[in-house]
């Protein structure tokens, strides 16, 4: 049986996206993320499965951003959504910096910073 090591006096770890420290544990499913990326995490996969109207059972740092889209008018639902839930601007032509569900996260963060 594995117990969870997630305890305060774990080992400090730098996140994926942002780079920060927190004390955080990498599971088997891939990197973990500080507690501001995981959350923007799933608001992403919230505005995904509002987009689709389907539960996204996994959302991995590396699909594209697209992955689970159908067409280009969900893609325009999805940048709505986001820009409402996160209060974002979103580049028309973003597709130079965000090609991955990582790629927006960094992005969201990098872009979070200048405001």
């Amino acid at each position: 049986m594995n117990i969870s090591s997630r305890t305060p006096e774990g080992e400090p770890y730098r996140c994926t996206i942002c780079g920060g420290l927190a004390p955080l544990e990498t599971s088997d499913a891939g990197d973990s993320l500080c507690p501001q990326c995981g959350q923007l995490l799933w608001k992403l996969r919230d505005s995904l499965e509002a987009v689709t109207l389907s539960p996204i059972a996994e959302l991995s740092l590396s699909d594209p951003i697209t992955e689970h889209l159908a067409d280009s008018m969900e893609v325009v639902e999805l940048v709505m959504q986001l820009e409402d839930k996160l209060g974002i601007s979103i580049p028309e032509n973003p597709y130079d910096q965000i090609r991955t569900v990582a790629d927006f996260l960094r992005w969201y963060r990098d872009h979070q910073r200048d405001d």
